[in-house]
């Protein structure tokens, strides 16, 4: 990310421009959108009628981080930006990573494709550059690391303890994935109807006097990460259950955009 430098430009902005500065270069684009909504946030404390279509357009997670580093960031904003999306991307880097670390020579070729991988368009020149300021890298990053923990604990196997807690983990980072993009909002479903599938071929096994190895263990991590997530979001859920009378994360039926997002019923003012 900070290749040229710690305020080389992305997306059109230096990275120690103010996040006002930002704002107005972006407009109306989704990273814009993120940042006047979070500079509304944090000016009123909440969301003002002005910028509270935001949120129907997309989850909270962008709004909420881009309010947070203006609030309690000692560094600039796209610094802090940067720096988060680079230390969110490490971890299930180092995740998938570290099963290969034990001999020099595999840890050297697992060091080269990473870097062939990091060095493609969708990181080079959006997720760590264009798109730098939008929900998509850390989304994609939070998604790489739920999965990078299912694969580190099916290889590793252990005690049931150390499934649920890794279930835990698992629940946590698709729950986070799931606040900056709202179409990992089937991800629990997902989960949960794994999880039974794999539970029907261990009750099958049984009946069978086979053994089912790890699978029990397989459908429990599953199953606990399937209840963390709605667990997670519930607050947010209720939210727009009593605020917006939904409960998905991102609604665009019936509404059209005049000044705010509006019910296609409402008359339309003349500007």
């Amino acid at each position: 990310i900070f290749f040229q430098g710690p305020f080389s430009p992305h997306a059109g902005v230096s990275l120690q421009l103010s996040p006002e500065a930002m704002a107005k270069t972006f407009g109306a684009g989704d990273s814009g959108s993120y940042l006047h909504a979070a500079l509304d946030l944090v000016a009123n404390g909440r969301n003002t009628i002005d910028w509270a279509w935001v949120l129907n357009l997309w989850p909270p997670g962008m709004v909420w981080l881009d309010a947070a580093i203006i609030r309690f960031s000692p560094l600039d904003f796209g610094i802090s930006i940067g720096l988060i999306t680079a230390l969110v991307w490490s971890v299930p880097l180092a995740l998938l990573s570290w099963p290969f670390m034990h001999k020099r020579r595999t840890a050297l070729i697992v060091l080269l494709v990473e870097l062939a991988v990091l060095g493609t368009s969708p990181f080079q020149s959006w997720m760590f550059d264009e798109g730098l300021f939008y929900a998509d890298g850390i989304a994609v990053a939070l998604l790489l690391l739920a999965l990078a923990l299912i694969v580190n604990r099916v290889r590793s196997g252990g005690a049931v303890r150390v499934w649920v807690r890794d279930g835990i983990y698992i629940g946590i980072a698709f729950a986070a994935a799931l606040y900056f993009r709202a179409a990992f909002q089937l991800v629990p479903w997902a989960l949960a109807g794994l999880a039974i599938t794999i539970s029907v071929v261990v009750i099958v096994k049984r009946i069978r006097r086979k053994s089912s190895g790890d699978l029990g263990r397989q459908a429990l991590l599953l199953m606990v990460a399937a209840l963390v997530v709605p667990l997670l979001t519930q607050p947010y859920t209720a939210y727009l259950q009593q605020d917006r009378a939904r409960s998905q994360f991102v609604m665009l039926d019936d509404i059209v955009y005049v000044g705010i997002w509006r019910h296609n019923t409402t008359p339309a003012s003349p500007d």
